[in-house]
């Protein structure tokens, strides 16, 4: 993981990209995989971990329709997240993860049920990792197939400046 967090950070800081992570079910795990990067300070101006839906609302702004229609495990509090994070950091590129790595089921959502958004002026995506799961991973290779998204979807943006 360290290698693809060092390839992401070259990536972004060639194209002069901040970035700022929007973090649920990882619990900051993003954070702490690309700050393990020499010279990431550069281009990384932080992150939140909004573990709890009223922190959610309240701290990173994610509407209280969009938690009460959709709950925080689906793709419109994601893609929130990450266009909320990249505004209140003053960012070029938002990502942020929420979901439920498990053990068990939560909000209704199945375990591995996840959702990793980025946001930029220039590209947004969402991946929904179930589909990429086979359904039996644990909660440390759930987060950690998140985070790999995470890095990759900041890969995926780098081509479009």
């Amino acid at each position: 993981m360290k290698k693809l967090a060092e390839e992401t950070v070259f990536l972004l800081r060639e194209k002069g990209l901040t970035f700022a992570t929007a973090e649920s079910c990882t619990g900051g795990l993003i954070s702490a995989t690309v700050t393990q990067v020499s010279g990431v300070s550069a281009i990384f101006y932080g992150g939140m971990v909004t573990y709890n839906n009223e922190i959610k609302n309240k701290i990173l702004g994610v509407k209280k329709e969009t938690l009460e229609e959709y709950s925080a495990i689906s793709q419109e509090t994601a893609e929130e997240m990450a266009r909320n994070i990249c505004e209140k950091m003053n960012v070029k590129i938002g990502v942020a993860v929420t979901g439920n790595a498990g053990p068990n089921p939560s909000e209704n959502k199945p375990v591995g049920m996840v959702y990793v958004s980025v946001y930029s002026e220039n590209f947004k995506k969402t991946v929904e990792l179930s589909k990429q799961l086979q359904g039996n991973e644990s909660r440390d290779e759930i987060r950690k197939v998140a985070v790999k998204t995470a890095l990759l979807l900041l890969q995926e943006t780098v081509k479009y400046y």
